[in-house]
């Protein structure tokens, strides 16, 4: 414990309490979360239910599922709030089983960090002092700038160990200093030259009209859009072949409102299970969300509700052997984002096969 083992100890239980105050749970089968006691629910404070009206309070999650891995809307409604059901109905699903996960809410990959930690205890600490009190954010505090110097002074430390002449302390504290300037003048430059070189390319881009497939390929267009005060989502999507012809389309109303990467990849994981059940196969994938194209090229594994539909839709595209998934603009999309308009004025999915939809008819015309 040092030469202060009671502060340290109240650090330590400070940082579980603020930790056990920032986990909550990720749906996944629901299998393992109480409805009314277990923190699950998207939201700022406790994660829990205001008000549970259920007699069983060991009522568990998946009884609120429907067998196609929707929300049971009706029987949300029965037991919570309004408010309460709408944050449910903002819970993205796969559809595959997955298993119910711990997670932090403060990071969007839903892992803690020093940073977003530090965050929280600030944001407690403005509204209600946590019970290990003012030593503990200092000390945070502390730590934080020591981590800053770290990097700077670890070689010179090394060195150090090894037998090498150490530096003046003043000499140190010079070269601390211009590690971490050269290391702001150095991201400034990239993210100005990424920005110049972007300006450039990015209008004559974003005027690219849909390209035909090559020859004998299909090529599936997928977009998302929203109705706030209905909550529900839109989602669109359409094959056509190397000729332009259009070989199937589909709009797919959907209970609640996401965030726009959740939305999208939830319409291409819903566009691909269409595909799937028609026995229809696919080359070529476009969509116009970047995020969700790169969250996909990415080697990375979290545990949010993004990367778990991600980890969906690499295995429904897995299922298309040769698919390629790539990002277009909206000016290519034009298609699929009339058939997500489309769903959001209609009570009922709709599908349509070799023909062309009612909805795309003002870009035919």
């Amino acid at each position: 414990m040092g030469s202060y083992p009671y502060l340290t100890w109240r650090v330590i239980m400070w940082g579980k309490e603020l930790l056990v105050k920032g986990l909550w749970w990720k749906v996944g089968n629901g299998a393992n979360i109480f409805c009314a006691s277990d923190p699950w629910l998207p939201s700022y404070t406790s994660f829990k239910p205001l008000v549970f009206y259920g007699d069983d309070i060991n009522m568990k999650v998946v009884d609120l599922l429907l067998d196609s891995r929707q929300w049971d809307v009706d029987l949300l409604r029965e037991l919570s709030l309004d408010s309460d059901v709408n944050k449910v109905l903002s819970i993205p699903l796969t559809l595959i089983n997955q298993q119910d996960i711990l997670m932090w809410h403060h990071e969007t990959n839903g892992q803690h960090t020093v940073k977003s930690g530090y965050a929280l205890a600030m944001k407690l600490e403005d509204h209600s002092p946590l019970a290990s009190g003012i030593e503990a954010i200092q000390w945070w505090k502390n730590w934080s700038n020591l981590q800053l110097f770290y990097g700077a002074f670890g070689v010179k430390r090394n060195r150090e160990r090894h037998g090498t002449r150490p530096k003046p302390a003043d000499a140190l504290l010079y070269f601390a200093y211009s590690y971490i300037d050269e290391f702001k003048c150095a991201r400034k430059d990239f993210n100005q030259s990424a920005t110049c070189g972007n300006i450039a390319n990015t209008s004559a881009a974003k005027e690219a009209p849909w390209m035909n497939p090559p020859s004998g390929c299909l090529k599936l267009n997928t977009d998302a859009t929203i109705d706030i005060r209905k909550q529900v989502s839109g989602f669109g999507a359409v094959v056509r072949n190397s000729l332009g012809d259009i070989v199937a389309t589909t709009s797919i109303l959907f209970k609640g409102c996401f965030k726009p990467e959740i939305m999208e990849a939830l319409a291409l994981m819903h566009s691909l299970q269409c595909l799937q059940d028609l026995n229809l196969h696919v080359h070529l994938i476009e969509t116009d969300s970047l995020l969700v194209v790169k969250g996909l090229d990415s080697l990375q594994q979290h545990v949010s509700d993004f990367h778990c539909l991600l980890n969906n839709i690499s295995l429904l595209v897995s299922k298309f052997p040769g698919a390629h998934i790539s990002h277009v603009f909206r000016s290519a999309n034009t298609a699929a984002h009339l058939l997500a308009q489309f769903a959001l004025s209609v009570e009922t999915n709709c599908s349509w096969l070799e023909e062309m939809p009612l909805p795309l008819m003002p870009i035919v015309l």
